[in-house]
């Protein structure tokens, strides 16, 4: 390791740096896509701020120096790129009937965290993952089984509603509603293994019979694979 105190014009080892250059360029595929006024513009740099820095020890350390020197706008880019896809989606507005008030803001409220919105003697609208749902209370309801259609080997039950969650929130959700001993329609399992459609899933009722399926995806872009 080469140290010193700081220098009074050229940073120390700036004379090194064409033969530094030629070597990194012709022996670390890591830096292939520079050229050599970048890499030494950017060794320069640290060899300005960091006299004690380590120039060229391993390859992580010259990944490390390039990542750090990239501009804030290419950062920003990047991120902007790496939105979830779900960034761009509208807010959808779903209407169920209910038996009561008291029982939906347990289910939704409680159970699900999800925030109330506004409100009247005989509807509640909830926050449900970013979408809006109204609970309206229907006194003539009456708890039906309804139809289910097979899916994977399972009675999916008809109508349902839902979300659509990466995999590991799904999981984690999963675990939430076992440990406060929900009864599911439909177990926590892996759907179409091996398959493009891939998924988590899982269905439960609230109060009132209305059906709900969570989903879980790796990657929320192969929604829709096939």
């Amino acid at each position: 390791m080469r140290t010193a105190s700081a220098p009074d014009s050229a940073p120390l080892g700036i004379e090194f740096l064409p033969c530094i250059v030629g070597f990194l360029l012709s022996s670390n595929p890591v830096l292939a896509t520079f050229n050599a006024f970048e890499l030494q513009e950017t060794l320069v740099i640290n060899l300005s701020f960091e006299q004690t820095h380590i120039i060229g020890n391993t390859e992580t350390d010259l990944e490390n120096i390039m990542h750090n020197t990239k501009s804030s706008e290419s950062t920003a880019d990047l991120e902007s790129d790496e939105q979830s896809p779900s960034a761009s989606l509208c807010p959808f507005h779903l209407a169920i009937s209910v038996h009561d008030l008291p029982s939906s803001r347990k289910f939704y409220g409680e159970l699900f965290g999800c925030k109330e919105g506004r409100s009247d003697t005989t509807w509640v609208d909830f926050d449900f993952f970013g979408h809006q749902l109204v609970c309206h209370v229907d006194t003539a309801q009456k708890a039906e089984d309804g139809i289910s259609n097979p899916v994977d080997g399972h009675d999916v039950p008809v109508p349902h509603f839902g979300i659509v969650l990466d995999l590991d929130r799904w999981k984690l959700l999963a675990d939430q509603l076992t440990q406060h001993k929900v009864e599911f329609v439909i177990e926590p399992y892996i759907r179409f293994k091996g398959q493009p459609g891939e998924q988590g899933t899982m269905f439960l009722k609230d109060p009132s019979g209305n059906a709900l399926e969570f989903k879980g995806f790796r990657d929320l872009n192969r929604l829709f694979a096939k």
